[in-house]
């Protein structure tokens, strides 16, 4: 309830008049700037289709265009009517990629029959800019919110209708997300990680199916980032503890802080009155309907 109930006010709007409503302007980091966001979206008529199956497919989609756009998801929760993300977005870092750097990264996400046609076709180009038209706009997909979340939902959406014999869309709107703050240095993030704001968004997140009685413990909920990385070792979710808490400190040493928080022991670490504003500055983005 300490974490829970202040931030949700907020991203409603209730704590200090600032929050986000599915209908306004998204906040982005600066131009060039990576950023933290929280992402949510929930399924059309808040209807409970996130079985076994469901959440098992959405995670590895998730994961997999992460790694394609170059995207750190650091934690999440997969909920019946719907999910939370918290992910690091760099656009600097898929900049100035080669040819063969983008092929590696197309290979998370493309077939092998799909992969070997583009190189082919690649490998067939007698200039730069012929290349430079088969691999940008697989360029111009990486290190971006909108479509690393777009494209999830879709593809999520493209497998279940199959999977379903439906057809029509199955979410209530695009997405919501808040940016919870700009990225800092490298030594500030090696030594501190992506600070407290983001902490106490992580334990929001990964406290999720304890407010919903689903369970009692947040590491008993194995569609959770905090619960796979304590129970399974997931190899996403241990890297995510480390950008949370800093990569200096030892997965052990971050997932021993990060259970504290969650426990409320230790020192408490709020949400800024009035929201997450880092004071270095926002920009918008006009949502597209």
């Amino acid at each position: 309830l300490y974490i829970g109930c202040p931030y949700k006010m907020w991203l409603r709007g209730g704590v200090g008049g600032v929050g986000l409503g599915m209908r306004q302007a998204r906040l982005l980091a600066p131009e060039g700037v990576a950023g933290v966001y929280h992402v949510t979206s929930r399924v059309v008529d808040r209807r409970r289709i996130f079985g076994e199956a469901e959440r098992k497919r959405f995670l590895w989609l998730a994961k997999a265009l992460a790694a394609f756009g170059g995207i750190e998801l650091v934690s999440w929760c997969l909920m019946g009517n719907h999910f939370h993300l918290l992910v690091r977005v760099d656009p600097e870092g898929s900049r100035n990629l080669n040819d063969e750097e983008v092929l590696e990264r197309a290979a998370r996400i493309y077939p092998p029959e799909k992969l070997d046609r583009l190189r082919e076709q690649v490998a067939a180009c007698l200039t730069a800019e012929s290349r430079a038209s088969l691999l940008d706009p697989l360029r111009e997909r990486m290190g971006d919110l909108a479509s690393y979340v777009g494209v999830l939902k879709q593809m999520f959406t493209q497998w279940y209708n199959a999977r379903k014999g439906r057809e029509g869309t199955l979410w209530q709107s695009r997405y919501h997300s808040v940016l919870l703050d700009v990225v800092q240095e490298k030594d500030v993030l090696e030594q501190h990680g992506l600070g407290p704001v983001a902490r106490v968004v992580a334990a929001y997140i990964d406290l999720n199916p304890v407010r919903a009685k689903q369970t009692g413990k947040p590491e008993e909920c194995l569609w959770s980032g905090y619960a796979r990385a304590v129970k399974l070792g997931d190899e996403v979710a241990l890297e995510g503890a480390r950008w949370l808490w800093g990569r200096s400190r030892t997965v052990e040493e971050c997932l021993d802080l990060h259970g504290c928080l969650l426990r409320g022991e230790g020192s408490r670490q709020r949400v800024p009155e009035g929201g997450a504003q880092s004071g270095r500055g926002w920009v918008r983005e006009e949502e597209a309907e």
